[in-house]
């Protein structure tokens, strides 16, 4: 799928049903997105992504239920999932 010319530094949603090309999309535009050092939000239900992307020296690695907070005002909760940031 091409995207426009610096189009990948606005958000992307990448959805679909099982088989669409979803995880084949990702393993492309992550390794990407480290060599350009951009950031990624990676919400991570299996584990794969984290298995495969997940550096300990440069990303945060947050738990199920770990509360976030940026810049003192913005909090997110997150749930049964692990998130992991590049």
């Amino acid at each position: 799928m091409p995207l426009v010319k610096n189009s990948e530094r606005l958000h992307i949603l990448i959805t679909g049903t099982t088989g669409t090309g979803k995880t084949n999309m990702l393993n492309e535009l992550l390794p990407q997105i480290r060599l350009h050092k951009d950031r990624a939000i990676i919400v991570d239900t299996t584990g794969a992504f984290t298995d495969r992307f997940f550096d300990s020296k440069c990303d945060k690695l947050l738990n199920s239920l770990e509360k976030i907070v940026s810049s003192g005002c913005l909090g997110m909760i997150v749930l049964k999932q692990l998130i992991f940031m590049i």
